[in-house]
């Protein structure tokens, strides 16, 4: 009785709705905010809140927005609804050596210098980075608001190796999924909605974000083209109530010195010769210090080149080993790091292909000493010149 989905145009089922409010709360909670500073809207994913929250934010002819270089793929739809409505888009580059923010042109940048509008500025801002897992500090959240930005704080992977604490940040707009934060249910992400600027409004079987004349429902559930399952709450709820009861502080250090270790070995790993080049390209600083609980890397063989990254994904999925390949939605640092001439350094670059691709480490709540070590133990493997020729004769028969 409890399967099924709900749109705009039902109310949810009075016996799930205690799933939805435990969701609800729990997820407030961890970001230590409240009903009635925030507002929920349930979405059918990341991607679908990126194309929702184009739909529904106020862009006019002149509108700003600022978007980094290091934001979701997914993000494009928001800088795309502007555009359509004659906003204006930037693009905030990061440092090819560390792949972080450069701070002094995102400075400028925030200014607005040699732009023209009558309407506050957008500021799309990632926490962390899908791809090199480089954390970007949150400061600059009220940093943008001080010069008239609104803040869209792209939270897409940041949780909940994380903190985001939004007594202390207070963006007037977070998206996240609940996939990448949890490991599970597929197919739901979220908009947190600032009260005191907007409420949401429900006008003919649609939301509109409006000015906080009615302060609104605190949750809607976007769910459109129906495919949000009802236990999906259960499965939040439990989810969320684990990390509650573990603790986020200790997920967090247990996570840093977990990443800290494999950090620092990983950038240590060398062939066993003399002059021979590292084992590993790793993308992003060489330290912890700003790093989350990612970090992407490719094999490099001992002639200096860089193995293909499903090759190595293939031979951890034989050893038992779980690792991501490829871009990982983001465009923007996957064009800087690609061999290819061609760079670009506009909002275009999210439109762009590139044949770049990492092998990528996630740690979360679970993850334990064993599992870094394994995967260090795995890579090692590489400095064994007939372990990669007999494998990768394997893997190009097993692609043809």
């Amino acid at each position: 009785p409890c399967l099924g989905s709900v749109s705009l145009m039902n109310d949810v089922p009075s016996h799930l709705m205690a799933y939805v409010f435990d969701t609800q709360d729990r997820l407030l909670r961890l970001f230590k905010t409240t009903k009635s500073d925030y507002s929920i809207i349930f979405t059918t994913g990341f991607t679908a809140a990126c194309c929702f929250f184009g739909r529904i934010y106020p862009f006019q002819k002149g509108s700003l927005v600022a978007i980094c270089q290091d934001n979701h793929e997914a993000l494009k739809h928001v800088v795309s609804a502007a555009v359509q409505k004659g906003g204006k888009a930037v693009l905030a580059l990061v440092g090819e050596s560390d792949l972080c923010l450069d701070a002094t042109e995102l400075r400028k940048m925030l200014k607005k210098q040699g732009w023209y509008s009558g309407s506050t500025g957008l500021f799309i801002y990632p926490a962390q980075s899908s791809l090199s897992g480089v954390c970007h500090p949150l400061k600059w959240i009220a940093e943008a608001q001080q010069k008239g930005w609104q803040v869209l704080l792209d939270a897409s992977t940041y949780l909940p190796g994380g903190l985001l604490d939004l007594s202390v940040c207070r963006p007037e707009f977070v998206m996240g999924s609940f996939h990448h934060m949890l490991g599970y249910p597929l197919g739901l992400g979220f908009l947190l909605v600032q009260r005191k600027n907007f409420s949401m409004q429900r006008l003919h079987n649609t939301l509109d974000l409006v000015s906080p004349l009615d302060e609104g429902k605190e949750f809607y559930i976007a769910n459109q083209d129906g495919s949000i399952n009802l236990l999906s709450f259960a499965a939040l709820s439990f989810g969320l109530e684990h990390i509650e009861n573990v603790g986020i502080l200790p997920i967090q250090k247990r996570v840093q010195s977990l990443m800290s270790w494999l950090v620092q070995t990983l950038v240590s790993l060398r062939y066993k010769a003399d002059g021979m080049p590292p084992l590993l390209q790793v993308y992003g600083p060489a330290t912890s210090t700003i790093r989350g609980n990612i970090v992407a890397f490719n094999v490099i063989d001992s002639t200096g080149n860089i193995l293909p990254a499903n090759l190595v994904h293939r031979l951890a999925e034989q050893n038992s080993i779980v690792l991501g390949v490829g871009q990982f939605n983001n465009k923007g640092l996957a064009n800087m790091l690609s061999k290819s001439t061609k760079k670009f350094h506009d909002v275009s670059i999210f439109n762009e292909s590139s044949s770049f691709s990492a092998v990528r480490a996630s740690l979360g709540p679970m993850s334990n000493f064993k599992d870094v070590f394994r995967l260090v133990q795995f890579l090692l493997c590489f400095r064994d010149g007939d372990y990669v020729s007999t494998e990768a004769v394997s893997f190009i028969r097993g692609a043809q």
